[in-house]
């Protein structure tokens, strides 16, 4: 099942998260969403037909989903996943677990170029299952990190 979108986010340091949609060989502007300024740093983790999920942290190191219907006005719903720990954290890269199984998230630590692997359970606020798999033995140079993968992600 996959959605009928193409929607890119984009966080702001005004504490807009904008959203982009698909426009034949470019994007147009579709949605703004106010209250992100805390945040900073997200990564897709649900694409469906109805709604988005994107992981965020803060700078204060909560970690959060964000779920956004995919209407042009609908208002995102923010649950906390964990209330500290991630502040370290620059960049998230997330990869998707066969059908409702989780995904592999590594946290990117800008300052020091190094990755830590974690695999989560399906997203379920508070009582989503982390595991830690520790420092990933790689060098993440630079300081953009981006994944795409072509298989729709499994809902929250």
């Amino acid at each position: 099942m996959g959605a009928a979108h193409a929607f890119l986010y984009g966080l702001n340091t005004n504490g807009n998260l904008y959203r982009y949609a698909a426009n034949g060989t470019g994007y147009k502007a579709y949605g703004v969403f106010g209250g992100f300024k805390s945040f900073k740093t997200m990564a897709m983790i649900s694409q469906q037909p109805s709604y988005d999920t994107l992981l965020m942290t803060t700078t204060a190191g909560a970690l959060y989903t964000i779920h956004i219907p995919t209407t042009a006005k609908a208002k995102p719903v923010v649950k906390v996943i964990r209330k500290s720990g991630w502040s370290s954290f620059e960049s998230l890269l997330v990869e998707h677990c066969g059908n409702n199984y989780g995904s592999v998230v590594v946290g990117i630590d800008h300052n020091t170029d190094s990755g830590y692997q974690y695999a989560f359970s399906k997203a379920n606020g508070t009582a989503t299952a982390i595991t830690s798999y520790g420092k990933v033995p790689v060098t993440f140079n630079g300081t953009v990190h981006a994944s795409r993968t072509n298989a729709w992600l499994d809902g929250e």
